[in-house]
């Protein structure tokens, strides 16, 4: 049903793009001077489906001359957020030979260091491309990623930030969050305005249940507590800044402020609209929007709303421990087509292409942020204010994040009942975590060796 539901909503995105284009509407940048004969471009995606939907149709029909070949990294052994390992390396190299690459950030860095790549500054320059509008983080962060050199360019990117009712912070007479706030803060925030309502308001909500266990995860990951220890891949919450990071969220949950799931609640995946949230962690805009539209169709449901940077570190604010490119766009070194590899690059990330562009894509939120026309132009600094976590989670690192939430959410009366007995469940989580993660392991094993 997930898969369908997505499917539909790139196809209806799809034919509208399309749509457009045949009615002469959609503004496009204008035609690249791609060689004359039959170029046939081989490109690394994560989805055919996707690629050929977004990009293959539109670019196909402007550029007939040019034909795609699509290598899906899942099916050659490449996971999107993982680094690859030499037998794989090899048959990029020697098999498959693509000519554009959409990368993650680790695959990228590795890619750009192994000279895979080909550097675009000269390209850049030569076609005096703008990526003066591209979000400057983004610029700094491809550069960093690639020794100082820039080895692709990303269109998208995505964030979370912190959204709440403007409305019920004015009610109750209380200051509304702002940027670059601590997750202390927050979570003292929330408890105010719970105790201002008289509990008939819920402070926050991290996510659509029970929320102790993901407030755990994403207070370790704000503050950069490694959860799996680097040399072993083995959990480490019996290490103290582990212990003090319990504590201070349980504090928190037993003080009250967090949104609590009612037996009868409504559909809505983002609890903020259901009137009687304060503040929520939107990880995904696109769901929020959708939602609200519905919502705001009754008179009596609308609300202002407003949004800030999520909680960050005090040691590091201008982080956002959960900000990310989502797909580098990148040449290779071996193409024998770099050119026509670069002409379709620079089509899809040019400046009259976003401006074509003004909604939100599923793979997330527009590098060139200035043409978003769903978000309120005065609400984009909290998606912009911050830079990408330089240093984002393994995939291992995910699922044990995921792992350790669900245990958590099993034992909340038992961490929550003694403080005494803290440390000792603590404990026994390390050991259920261990057990889980060599399991982990030995699948993968297993995996990548068929």
């Amino acid at each position: 049903m997930k898969n369908r539901l997505f499917n539909c909503k790139i196809s209806f995105c799809t034919f509208i793009v399309l749509s457009l284009l045949l009615s002469g509407c959609l503004m496009i940048p204008d035609k690249p001077q791609q060689e004359a004969e039959k170029v046939k471009l081989r490109v690394l995606v994560d989805s055919e489906y996707y690629f050929w939907n977004n990009y293959g149709k539109i670019y196909s029909m402007q550029y007939p001359n040019v034909e795609f070949e699509l290598i899906n990294l899942f099916e050659i052994g490449m996971h999107p957020m993982e680094p690859l390992n030499n037998k794989v390396l090899e048959q990029l190299k020697q098999t498959y030979k693509p000519d554009i690459l959409m990368l993650s950030t680790p695959q990228y860095k590795q890619l750009a260091s192994n000279g895979m790549l080909e550097p675009i500054e000269s390209l850049i320059k030569t076609d005096n491309f703008d990526i003066e509008n591209i979000l400057p983080s983004i610029i700094d962060e491809l550069r960093s990623k690639g020794g100082g050199q820039l080895y692709g360019l990303a269109p998208y990117f995505k964030t979370e930030v912190l959204l709440y009712n403007a409305d019920l912070f004015k009610k109750y007479g209380i200051e509304p969050p702002h940027h670059q706030m601590t997750w202390e803060q927050v979570l003292q925030l929330a408890h105010q305005m719970e105790r201002a309502s008289n509990d008939s308001v819920d402070g926050l909500a991290i996510t659509y249940s029970e929320q102790l266990g993901n407030l755990i995860v994403q207070m370790g990951r704000t503050n950069q507590v490694a959860l799996l220890d680097k040399a072993t891949g083995q959990p480490r919450l019996n290490m103290p800044e582990w212990n003090q990071l319990f504590e201070e969220a349980i504090q928190a949950y037993l003080r009250g402020g967090l949104y609590s799931p009612k037996e009868e609640s409504s559909y809505y995946f983002n609890k903020i609209l259901e009137g009687n949230v304060a503040m929520e962690r939107v990880s995904d805009f696109v769901s929020f929007l959708s939602d609200s539209s519905r919502a705001f169709e009754d008179q009596n449901k609308r609300f202002s709303w407003s949004m800030v940077t999520m909680p960050v570190h005090s040691s590091n604010p201008v982080i956002a421990s959960e900000m990310q490119i989502t797909s580098i766009w990148s040449i290779s070194r071996a193409s024998a087509h770099k050119q026509a590899a670069w002409e379709f690059i620079k089509y899809f990330n040019s400046d009259v292409m976003a401006k074509s562009q003004t909604y939100l894509s599923y793979y997330g939120i527009p590098t060139r942020t200035a043409y978003i026309k769903a978000i309120p132009s005065k609400e984009l600094e909290a998606l912009t204010k911050l830079k990408p976590n330089p240093n984002l989670p393994t995939t291992a690192e995910n699922y044990a994040a995921w792992y350790l939430e669900v245990l958590i959410n099993e034992k909340i009366e038992q961490l929550t009942a003694n403080p005494s007995t803290l440390h000792e469940t603590i404990l026994h989580l390390q050991d259920q975590l261990t057990e889980k993660m060599t399991e982990y392991y030995v699948n993968e094993k297993k995996n990548s060796n068929r």
